[in-house]
């Protein structure tokens, strides 16, 4: 398996072991100290757009718990069922998606990259996005809270250079409002069709 991954077991502290088995004899395994990596991501510093230094913020409620939403928001073929405007991704990711995950994404004629700089799974994750030939950097949280029996996310904005903010917030928040709208229809329509024998 991490042959077919390419997966390289130095950078990713994988030890070397083996594990023995009474029917199978001894098995080369590695193994990895999962202490240390969760003590290591804890420690790895945060990007985090709050909600004092956000540019723009919406709140949506969606009708599922916290980790089918953030499938929705994070799987790109997912992705592509409800965002407005989105015609394609392609994904660049080592393992597991994550902190450096590289998408390429289509909107029509015009493509951003977007790269993964914060990743908490099922609670936040941010982006920073670049759309070719345009002349801003969009940082872009995404918070993820339950909510009753669904999940409430706070989308929180802002832009490097700033005062490109108010030439681009009413066509960006539509886009967001349009596409939120457009994802809890699918997850209502899919609650239904498992209720519906």
């Amino acid at each position: 398996t991490l042959e077919s991954l390419e997966v390289d077991t130095d950078t990713l502290g994988f030890l070397p072991f083996t594990e023995t088995f009474s029917d199978m004899g001894d098995v080369a395994v590695f193994v990895q100290n999962l202490e240390e990596q969760w003590v290591k991501e804890q420690d790895r510093t945060r990007v985090f757009v709050t909600e004092a230094e956000a540019m723009g913020q919406l709140e949506f409620v969606f009708s599922a718990p916290p980790p089918v939403v953030w499938e929705y928001f994070t799987d790109p073929q997912l992705r592509l069922e409800w965002q407005l405007g989105l015609t394609s991704i392609d994904e660049e990711v080592e393992g597991r998606r994550g902190v450096d995950t590289v998408s390429h994404c289509a909107h029509g004629s015009d493509s951003n990259i977007q790269k993964v700089v914060d990743w908490r799974p099922f609670s936040s994750f941010t982006t920073v996005d670049e759309t070719e030939g345009s002349p801003f950097v969009l940082t872009f949280t995404n918070d993820f809270a339950p909510a009753n029996e669904g999940t409430l996310v706070t989308l929180r904005l802002l832009t490097d250079p700033p005062e490109m903010w108010p030439v681009i917030a009413d066509e960006f928040l539509h886009i967001l409002v349009k596409s939120s709208e457009a994802l809890e229809r699918l997850l209502v329509d899919q609650a239904a069709a498992v209720v519906t024998p």
